[in-house]
Parts: C-alpha cells; structure tokens; sequence
C-alpha cells in the first residue's frame, strides 16, 4: 500500500474531508489496518487528535498553522508534544483542553 500525506493533500485542496475520511475507511478495513498512521503520515499526536475525533481541516490547520498553546478550559499553557489533552468540539470548532487543568494557586 502506497504511504500519503493526508493533511498535506487537504491543506492543498486535492483532497476534501469526505474523500480523505473514504481513504481512511478504506485502510481501517483492509489488513494495513495497523498502518494506518505511518500510511497517512500522521504523527504521534495528529493520530492521536484524529482517534479522538479531530476533524482533517481542523488537523491540516494545525500542523501549517500552530497547534494550539493554550488550554481552551483553563487558558494555562499547553504543550500538545507533552499529551495531557483532549480534543473537544464546541459546534464547528475542535479545540484542546487538558485532560486534568493544573491548580490554580492563589496569593493568601
């Protein structure tokens, strides 16, 4: 089976979500299965966006525009490289929040 930059193809235009989810459908039901990350050139952590239910666009943006360095529910520093988050989608959007928001300390 021949590899594909995935978000490559829908950061350019030559793929849309429906035809990259049927290329995706497509290795999940075939015996490359276990692949299918290395076959679509996703990293580490685009997989593990995806496995949570980042959208392609979503996962595209991300990789040529920034993840994002902030959590969306506490609003501390988050480091997508470190794990610890969770792809949430509120309506259109997907954003990551950490899995457990570090503790505020207050001043007494």
């Amino acid at each position: 089976m021949k590899n594909l930059d995935i978000l490559n193809e829908v950061h350019h235009g030559s793929l849309n979500e429906d035809e990259a989810d049927l290329i995706f459908d497509s290795i999940i039901e075939s015996e490359f299965s276990a692949e299918v990350a290395s076959l679509l050139n996703l990293t580490r952590h685009e997989w593990t966006a995806k496995a949570q239910g980042a959208n392609w666009r979503t996962l595209a943006s991300w990789r040529y525009s920034g993840w994002p360095e902030n959590c969306a529910r506490c609003g501390k520093k988050l480091n997508y490289l470190d794990f610890g988050w969770w792809v949430i989608s509120e309506g259109e959007t997907q954003i990551l929040k950490h899995i457990k928001c570090p503790k505020v300390i207050e001043n007494i």
